[in-house]
């Protein structure tokens, strides 16, 4: 992890994140840029340069206000700019996930942070969100924080599939993580049953889950091995086992209550 873009809309989840990367980054030593994208409303008829005035006080705003949630409390109104030196922040206008992306690739971050909030709207799980989106869209790895997760020493990451078989690459970066956070992983193969309840059994270097479906199977053997971080892997392969992968991924982010990691090939 050389290079971390958190993004930030300053809510409860935006802030677990911010203080779960912080507190893993102690054994990265990595770049982190914060960012919080002002999104663009309807423009309204008015003059055009009192549009412009409009949008710089926002946008001053936004600094001011991204500047003092970096600090935590009750410190967080004395010395605003002084910023830890490892900690980079930024504000800009547009759209959502497109600013994001468009952020991660001048800026070339390995790795996206966001928060994930604890209740969605219905219309979320129809359309998604920008977790959801930044699943689809961003070519690096994802790391999701749920909202109210606090750090501790990560044991235990679940490296899941729906298959037996995962990309080289990919286990090779998720296996550099682990080394430098000292943790273990253990991969988790799940079968999907539709005449039994959830059942475990080893297979050489696997465990195999049997359940009604993968999201629900990987939500029970985290909570009964007590896993720190579930890894999931969305990989370059056809586009029906791309969507399937996609479909999985997007209903642990919503879902999740432990740290989802999405592995990307990049």
């Amino acid at each position: 992890m050389k290079k971390i873009l958190l993004a930030t809309d300053f809510s409860a989840a935006a802030t677990s994140a911010l203080n779960y990367v912080i507190a893993l980054n102690k054994y990265f030593s990595s770049e982190l840029l914060v960012l919080n994208v002002v999104q663009e409303q309807v423009a309204l008829p008015m003059d055009e340069q009192l549009q412009l005035e409009i949008d710089t006080q926002k946008t001053d705003a936004a600094q001011e206000q991204i500047k003092r949630w970096l600090r935590p409390y009750p410190n967080q109104f004395e010395n605003i700019e002084r910023i830890p030196e490892e900690m980079k922040f930024s504000v800009r206008r547009g759209p959502i996930t497109p600013t994001i992306l468009e952020v991660a690739q001048e800026e070339q971050v390995d790795w996206i942070v966001i928060g994930a909030k604890n209740k969605h709207h219905w219309w979320e799980y129809f359309l998604g969100n920008i977790s959801t989106q930044l699943l689809q869209q961003s070519p690096v790895s994802l790391l999701i924080i749920p909202e109210n997760v606090t750090f501790e020493e990560i044991d235990q990451i679940t490296l899941a599939t729906s298959t037996k078989t995962e990309s080289n690459l990919v286990f090779s970066k998720l296996r550099l993580f682990a080394r430098a956070i000292e943790a273990n992983i253990q991969k988790v193969h799940v079968e999907i049953s539709d005449w039994e309840k959830y059942r475990e059994s080893r297979d050489d270097n696997w465990i195999q889950v049997a359940a009604k479906n993968v999201t629900q199977g990987l939500h029970e053997f985290a909570e009964r091995h007590k896993v720190d971080m579930i890894s999931l892997e969305v990989p370059h392969k056809n586009f029906w086992a791309q969507l399937t992968h996609y479909s999985i991924s997007r209903e642990m982010i919503l879902k999740t209550e432990v740290p989802l990691m999405i592995l990307k090939g990049r």
